[in-house]
């Protein structure tokens, strides 16, 4: 999961097959970072992390390498969420 901005847009003429879709890094970004998540959990990154909520239980993982990014990403499990 990534927090941030992203365009988003249908793709498709007025008659015929229509998709809707999201593109930019951020959406990049959380494909990253679901592929390094383990099964069954949450991966969540910085600026997803920055905007929880006071209360929330994360764990901090060891920063990921992924493509097209220069610097490691930062990645948090999302354990919980405040009731």
């Amino acid at each position: 999961m990534n927090s941030g901005e992203v365009v988003a847009g249908v793709v498709g003429g007025p008659r015929g097959h229509r998709k809707h879709g999201v593109v930019g890094d951020t959406v990049n970004t959380a494909a990253r970072l679901e592929a390094a998540a383990a099964r069954e959990t949450v991966a969540i990154g910085e600026a997803t992390y920055r905007r929880l909520p006071p209360g929330a239980v994360v764990e901090r993982l060891a920063p990921v390498e992924a493509k097209g990014k220069a610097e490691p990403l930062e990645v948090y499990h999302l354990r919980s969420l405040p009731p």
